[in-house]
Formats: C-alpha cells, structure tokens, sequence
C-alpha cells in the first residue's frame, strides 16, 4: 500500500526534477505494487497537469528509452515524456479515458466490440511507430523473448516431472520460435500489451507501463487476441469471432497486403502457441496459491486459464510434438484441481 510519505516525497522530486512547485490532484492513479504514479498540477494557470511515474523496485527499465525512441520519430501512440530522472519519469497527461479492460468488463457486447476494434487500430498505428522507431533503439531495448523461452523450456519439463508426466523429449523447439517466422516485421513493442495498459480516446489508443518494452516481432503482441492475453490478469476469452476480426482491422489499418499477411496469420499463430506455452511455465508454480487477489481486477482462477491453453495445444499445428503433453498436463490438473471454462467478456449472462 502506498504511504502518504511515498507520495510527498514523489511530488517533491517531479518538483525539483521540472523546477517548479507541483501540486497533487486527486488520489494516486492505478498502478501495481512496482510504481506510484501520480498527477500533478503544474504551477503556472496555463500549463496543466502531468504525470509522474516513480519505480518501487530497484530493477532496471526501458520505459524512458522507449518512450524517447517513440518521439524521436513523431508518432503520437505513448505518453511524451517531459523529464526524467533515476527512478522517476515525468510525462504528458493524457486525462482520464476508459481502457480495454474496462470496457470490457461493462458486459456490453457491443461496447467490448467497439473497444476491441478501437484498441487494435491503435495497435496497427503503434506498430507501424514500431518499424521506425527500432531503429534508433539502444541496446536496452534488444528482445528478450528468446531468453524467456528458454527458462519456459528448461522449467516446463521440471513443471511436468511434478504432475507425474515424463516429456522425454523436452520443449526444446521453443527456443527456436524467434527465428523461425516468416515475416521480417520487428518492432519497438510496449512487451506488456495487457487490456489495462493503454487509454481509449477520441484520439485513438494510447499504449502506457512501457516498462518491458523492447524490439520483437509484432505477431507477440498480435497473438495476445488469441491466447488470450497471456501476460496479463485480465486473461478471459473475447466472445466468438472477435479476435479474428481484430486481427482483420489490424492488416487494413497496416495496410497489408494480401500475400504478406498470409505470412503474419501463420507467424501470429506460432506466437499464439508459443505464449500458451510460456504462460503455462509461469502458471503452474501458482495453481495452489493463485494469482493474489484484488477486487479491482477479477482474474480468472490460475486451472482455467492454464487448461484453456492446454486445450487449445492439443490441436496446435505449431508443436504437434506436444500435443499429448497437452492432453496429459490437462488431465493432471483437472484431477487435482476445480476447472471451469474460461469467461467470455462482452457477454450479461
């Protein structure tokens, strides 16, 4: 919980860093256990409000080399970042807008369709910022996702060994995924694509928390539409078709050509696969404890989630190889744990 002392000291350090005085507005904005992100009110009637991001953990972050690579090329798809300072990012104020995740809580198919739609033109607009924006990235900004997949596929066969169930031949195969899609199509990606990072407005989407920022090919994100969200706690499905269409909207605002996005449809559906895999890697050290539980965000119970992938794996053309692993995991775990499916969003009932 965040303590009246973190946000004074928070507002003294944006006012040196900006030298002015800043005035806190309102409560602390959401955020996680990381950061304390506030808005202030600057000191002059005219110049408005911004926000100040200030990191709780000791850990590294790209945030301030990806949004520095972002307007470095003029796209308007993030926060521009007004000052910066260890540990502490000053950035525009974009104002209070709904999110995906929002919307999608409302149980409004209509409104989950529109925001849907709305927040992957936006993704089309930020890839497209992407393709420039990489070249100029640092070295801090290099993909990671090859590093993530090797610890999955070291922990995955550890993980198995545990529910009774020997993969003799490992997940080896996963390290290779990053070098084998067909398109050439890197970008600077926000790395979290979650539904709650991102604000819908009458401008477009904006992408915020980009923090695992970093160059990887735009079908990891792409794929966050069908796993679904593997990152993320607001893991439920989209209603029937939705994703699909989605990923549509997205080739027409790219503007990609037929032949082209035959390759990126095959290329997000290995990403897909991938992610169902890494996320069952980092899922299945929680399925007795769950994730830590907050009314603001209603995840789905840690067994949905994991067999929602698991099924979907047992058909995967990615890795036939391990589809019975699948299968096997799927049976393990329902037999030990209470399994629902998983919700679908935009729905009332």
């Amino acid at each position: 919980m965040t303590s009246t002392s973190q946000v004074q000291e928070t507002v003294d350090l944006a006012s040196t860093l900006l030298g002015e005085p800043l005035v806190l507005v309102g409560e602390p904005l959401p955020s996680g256990s990381r950061h304390l992100v506030l808005r202030l009110r600057r000191s002059s009637a005219d110049a408005g409000t911004v926000v100040a991001k200030r990191r709780l953990v000791s850990e590294p972050s790209p945030e301030v080399a990806a949004l520095e690579a972002f307007s470095s090329v003029g796209s308007p798809v993030a926060p521009t970042l007004v000052a910066h300072s260890a540990g502490l990012l000053v950035m525009s104020d974009l104002g209070d807008h709904p999110h995906l995740a929002s919307q999608m809580l409302t149980g409004d198919p209509l409104l989950t369709r529109r925001a849907v739609l709305a927040w992957v033109t936006g993704l089309a607009r930020f890839h497209r910022a992407g393709l420039e924006a990489r070249a100029g990235a640092p070295d801090s900004l290099a993909d990671y996702m090859p590093g993530l997949l090797d610890e999955a596929a070291v922990d995955l066969v550890t993980q198995a060994a545990d529910l009774g169930i020997d993969v003799r031949h490992g997940f080896a195969e996963l390290r290779d995924v990053t070098d084998s899609f067909e398109t050439p199509l890197e970008v600077l990606s926000a790395g979290d694509m979650c539904p709650d990072n991102n604000l819908l407005t009458d401008d477009g989407a904006f992408f915020l928390d980009l923090e695992f920022a970093t160059i990887r090919h735009l079908a990891w994100d792409l794929a966050y539409l069908l796993v679904p969200w593997p990152s993320c706690w607001c893991a439920w499905r989209l209603p029937p078709g939705l994703g699909w269409s989605a990923l549509e909207r997205w080739r027409q605002v790219f503007e990609c050509d037929e032949g082209l996005w035959r390759a990126v449809r095959n290329d997000v559906e290995v990403a897909a696969d991938a992610w169902r895999w890494l996320s069952i890697s980092w899922l299945l050290p929680t399925l007795s404890t769950g994730w830590p539980e907050r009314a603001d965000r209603p995840a789905p119970p840690v067994p949905d989630r994991i067999v929602h992938s698991l099924d979907a794996l047992t058909r995967s053309n990615a890795f036939p190889q391990w589809r019975s692993t699948a299968v096997q995991l799927a049976d393990a775990i329902t037999g030990r744990f209470p399994v629902a499916p998983l919700p679908v969003v935009g729905s009332r009932s």
